[in-house]
């Protein structure tokens, strides 16, 4: 682009600076007079908006088909039982307005270029640059929930349970008080709840479901555990249905203390006790499912095939590392990747295997729920929830 439109937008609001000798901005101060204020705010406006239009209208073309499936498949599953769905803020406003939300993050990159702070050339780039990657994270995150969201109507969930776990930005003086490791408590039972919540934080106390749903399509409980991270307490109170990986001993001598997790864990079971807890700090209840996100073929370009291998050898899913694509990914591409990485040691894992497939669908997830379909129907039943 060898002419952008906002820059002639951003002179009218130079000029209009000019003409108004009571406005008052410097790199330290920032005063508009109330009877000026109107024509000043009308020109940053246009500002935001002709960025937004010059450099972000491809992520806005992709951002409005997702919020056409995701308005598609909430309908499906916000009835009778399920009254909401809580998103973090953030993911919640690029669902509603993405546009709105694009221009917001213009304002303070230009009150810098106003205040002379930065050029128009860093203004340009850096913006644009920022606004890309929050952007692309966002729609990441999008696409990976409207897939939990299709896969909760794929069960036909009729009962909805949940887990209470005490989160950082909830108890926050908890957490002074409390290292990894050092508070014992005992996991709540799980309760029944009539909403969704997918809001992130970065620790909490266990690393419980998500979501735990009662499937009339195959009369067991599966949970879904979104987004994990780190738990800073332990408990004894584990179901002995469960296999337990126990950080210490399995994963830190062999793998180091860093990136366990895949996007989200799927497990399967017959009492709704055996799956209310994910993970303590000493240990992980090995999943049936990891399930790993690739959006516009990160997978290839980022290296995040590597992550997903070493996140398998790690939780070792029973059930296989199912990666879901929005878009195609070439077969030739995966394989030459899985050949040429290696996770602690483990052995190279091919494309499609029993421990690793890919769906590459984009909005068909057909083949997905083949795939689950099949798996689950051979999960053996559990014998009575033993403590």
């Amino acid at each position: 682009m060898s002419d952008h439109n906002w820059k002639g937008s951003y002179g009218e609001l130079k000029d209009y600076i000019a003409r108004h000798q009571n406005i008052e901005i410097t790199h330290n101060s920032f005063y508009i007079p109330s009877d000026v204020r109107p024509g000043y705010y009308e020109h940053v406006e246009k500002i935001k908006e002709e960025f937004v239009r010059q450099f972000v209208e491809s992520v806005l073309n992709e951002a409005k088909v997702l919020i056409e499936k995701w308005n598609e498949a909430e309908r499906k599953v916000v009835h009778d039982n399920i009254v909401l769905i809580s998103l973090g803020k953030e993911l919640t406003e690029f669902l509603k307005d993405p546009e709105q939300l694009a221009k917001n993050m213009v304002v303070k990159p230009l009150m810098d270029l106003i205040k002379g702070v930065s050029t128009e050339d860093d203004f340009e780039h850096n913006t644009a640059e920022l606004i890309h990657k929050n952007m692309a994270d966002l729609y990441a995150d999008g696409y990976a929930k409207w897939v939990t969201l299709e896969m909760i109507d794929f069960f036909e969930q009729d009962q909805l349970w949940g887990t209470v776990s005490e989160d950082y930005n909830e108890s926050p003086e908890r957490v002074e008080v409390n290292s990894t490791g050092t508070n014992k408590e005992e996991v709540h039972s799980p309760m029944e709840l009539h909403g969704l919540i997918f809001e992130k934080a970065s620790m909490c106390s266990f690393l419980t479901p998500r979501v735990i749903l009662h499937s009339a399509k195959y009369n067991r409980f599966i949970a879904i555990r979104t987004d994990p991270y780190k738990p800073l307490w332990w408990t004894d109170h584990r179901s002995q249905n469960q296999e337990w990986i126990n950080y210490q001993q399995d994963i830190w001598q062999q793998y180091g203390n860093y990136d366990y997790w895949p996007d989200t864990y799927i497990y399967v079971a017959d009492d709704v006790r055996d799956i209310e807890l994910t993970s303590d700090c000493m240990n992980l209840c090995r999943p049936h499912f990891n399930i790993e996100y690739s959006v516009n073929s990160d997978i290839i370009k980022s290296g995040k095939l590597e992550r997903i291998k070493r996140h398998s050898a790690i939780s070792d899913p029973m059930n296989g590392t199912l990666i879901i694509s929005n878009t195609p990914i070439k077969d030739s591409e995966l394989i030459e990747a899985y050949d040429n990485i290696s996770a602690g040691g483990v052995g190279n894992i091919k494309y499609e295997n029993a421990n690793t497939m890919v769906f590459d669908g984009g909005w068909d997830l057909s083949r997905l729920f083949e795939k689950l379909d099949r798996e689950i129907k051979t999960i053996p039943p559990y014998p009575p929830v033993l403590w």
